[in-house]
């Protein structure tokens, strides 16, 4: 049995038009005889009389009432379907990404500024954040993406997806009249008495770097803490201090020196989401693009 649209709106334009085939044919623009024998059609299909005629008008049949409500019920489906469809191709395309500074904007803004090329439709609401405030963010669902510095101690949350991206080397960071900007490569015990501004998140400052130096039982010569990177790079080109910087948040043009561990502090970068039947297929575009990318 084949039963088509249409069909199913001719019968329920009779059934409002007070049963005048006439009529409903001027509603739905359509001719008479197109309605007419669409309805035979559709009575064929189904085997049973819909309409039957008490003098020379049309009245609905027992199986006709039964339809009726069940067309009804189809109809107003359609109209629905069709309403979330026409606000689906209206949705905006936008995906939430939170990014922590120290993975390297650097090496980001050519990747958003390549992947917005490519889809032009898809708005990028970016986000500065810091590690845990990415991976908090993303198992509440507030974000849908977050790239950050992976990090071992961090809470296991099983829908959180993870993909390696890269490598992020931290590095000392000084201004050139620095006698320590002549070495090729530095050691901890070389820098304890260098004054140092490092980036904290938040009010708490990330204490895996004062670990490395604890290990050795060195404590480093730490002034300030600054939110803001650019801050840190100012006073560093000032003459004023020194820092540890991970490689990535440096850009070519910083009048700035920077130096390599002998033991290399490396950290690794991914990308995470959450793993869920609702990631949009914006969020799918995206993390294609950046694996794509990260393996070119």
């Amino acid at each position: 049995m084949f039963v088509k649209l249409t069909q199913l709106q001719y019968f329920y334009a009779i059934c409002n038009s007070d049963y005048n085939i006439t009529r409903a044919a001027e509603q739905l623009h359509v001719s008479q005889p197109g309605i007419s024998n669409a309805i035979k059609e559709l009575e064929g299909e189904l085997e049973v009389t819909l309409f039957r005629r008490e003098n020379k008008r049309l009245q609905l049949t027992q199986e006709g009432e039964i339809f009726r409500s069940t067309c009804e019920n189809i109809l107003q489906n359609v109209d629905l379907l069709y309403q979330q469809m026409k606000d689906v191709k209206k949705r905006i395309k936008r995906i939430r990404l939170g990014i922590t500074p120290v993975t390297g904007m650097n090496t980001f803004c050519k990747l958003i500024s390549e992947f917005s090329h490519v889809h032009p439709d898809i708005e990028l609401n970016i986000l500065d954040m810091s590690s845990p405030e990415i991976l908090e963010q993303l198992n509440q669902g507030a974000i849908d993406i977050g790239i950050a510095n992976l990090r071992k101690n961090w809470p296991a949350f099983e829908s959180i997806e993870v993909i390696n991206l890269y490598e992020n080397e931290l590095l000392f960071c000084t201004y050139l009249e620095n006698p320590l900007a002549k070495v090729s490569k530095v050691t901890r015990q070389m820098i304890v008495g260098e004054p140092l501004a490092l980036y904290q998140t938040n009010t708490n400052p990330d204490d895996s770097v004062l670990k490395r130096f604890a290990r050795e039982g060195l404590i480093p010569n730490i002034r300030y803490y600054f939110q803001q990177i650019d801050m840190i790079k100012a006073f560093i080109a000032n003459g004023i201090l020194s820092s540890l910087m991970f490689e990535g948040t440096l850009l070519p043009t910083d009048p700035i020196v920077s130096i390599p561990f002998v033991d290399p502090i490396i950290a690794p970068v991914g990308l995470l989401y959450k793993r869920s039947r609702s990631v949009s297929n914006e969020t799918y575009a995206f993390i294609d693009f950046v694996q794509e990318y990260f393996t070119e």
